[in-house]
């Protein structure tokens, strides 16, 4: 079975499809959400190997929806892309998600998910 990857962009359809075909070509399979709630109720009923998030919702920023990921699937890596507050970012961090500065570059990516277990 190939490793499901979880997407929640707001970069626009272009940077969304280059992501997505990136992530295919190298095997993955990949899954989308619109909102951190989707996020939520994707991961409540099949587990995922990555969350990738570029950054806070409507209903919650990045680190409320971490929280509330690892509440869900505690193994899960986050990787966030996107900016966000310094504090956030911190804490995120600090409690084992993993954060890349914009702009990332597809190569850095690969290098980051080929890291993790």
């Amino acid at each position: 079975m190939r490793k499901r990857i979880l997407l929640l962009l707001k970069g626009g359809l272009r940077f969304e499809s280059m992501i997505r075909g990136y992530l295919q070509k190298e095997g993955y399979e990949v899954n989308t959400a619109r909102s951190g709630n989707e996020v939520l109720q994707k991961l409540k009923r099949s587990p995922h190997f990555l969350l990738i998030v570029e950054q806070d919702t409507y209903e919650m920023d990045c680190l409320e929806l971490f929280l509330n990921v690892q509440d869900i699937q505690t193994e899960i890596p986050v990787l966030f892309l996107g900016s966000m507050n310094q504090q956030n970012k911190e804490e995120i961090v600090r409690l084992g998600g993993i954060y890349l500065e914009p702009p990332v570059e597809t190569e850095t990516l690969r290098k980051v998910i080929r890291r993790l277990p």
